[in-house]
């Protein structure tokens, strides 16, 4: 009887031990994962830049477009653009885990309003990297892109001029060599036929002329202004 109860309290005494440990052990990787993420969110925290490039995408479905791409990162938000040379698109995201996922363009109804463009990309402090995709009838299909911090005169622009009772919006994405650039400008929420080039003496005067009686008021996008900038375009259905 005495050793029944013996052993009846040495099983449950077992029993309690493992119990404790495995609660250990679940407050350790609770711990450890919690640890993790402060960790990633401070270093996604930590990026802040503009970073431009270009994605060169041929064939039927794209009418060989070029694609230019900005990202202006500031404390783990980003402003995300793509432009063509005529149109630019943008969205707002987080950087998680050093990742930036966003869809970007028009909705095609014969993708089921899948927007036209989508971008997955790694960050890092001296680049964005990874892929853009293009939606297209039946399959997607996928582009590898780099774009690497925005030095002098490269970078994401913006205006938001009133001019003669009309608001215009719109914007440019530049390469280092300016000379490569993509944006558009709206009108009223219309899309303009035209937009200026942006050139050394725009930049720097911070003022381009759509056309002989309006002008734009230009400025560099910086990281702290993600927040009041707005590049959307109208949505085609």
């Amino acid at each position: 009887m005495a050793g029944s109860l013996f052993s009846s309290r040495h099983y449950r005494s077992k029993r309690f031990l493992v119990l404790v440990i495995v609660c250990l052990l679940a407050l350790g990787c609770s711990f450890l994962i919690n640890a993790s993420t402060s960790a990633s969110s401070a270093v996604d925290k930590a990026v802040t830049g503009i970073f431009v490039g270009k994605a060169e995408v041929g064939g039927e479905d794209t009418a060989n477009h070029d694609y230019y791409l900005s990202f202006t990162i500031n404390q783990g938000k980003a402003l995300i653009a793509v432009a063509t040379l005529t149109e630019i698109y943008s969205n707002k995201v987080l950087v998680q885990n050093h990742t930036m996922k966003s869809d970007l363009g028009f909705v095609r109804p014969s993708l089921q309003n899948k927007q036209a463009w989508e971008v997955d990309v790694k960050v890092a402090s001296d680049k964005v990297y990874g892929q853009f995709i293009v939606h297209g009838k039946g399959q997607d299909k996928k582009y590898n892109v780099t774009a690497t911090r925005a030095t002098g005169n490269a970078g994401l622009y913006w205006t938001k001029t009133r001019s003669e009772n009309s608001t215009y919006v719109g914007g440019w994405i530049l390469l280092a060599d300016e000379r490569e650039q993509g944006g558009g400008v709206l009108k009223d929420g219309q899309k303009s036929e035209s937009r200026p080039v942006l050139r050394s003496q725009q930049i720097h005067s911070q003022q381009a002329s759509l056309d002989e009686n309006t002008i734009l008021l230009v400025k560099k996008v910086e990281p702290s202004m993600i927040d009041s900038v707005d590049l959307s375009f109208p949505a085609r259905y």
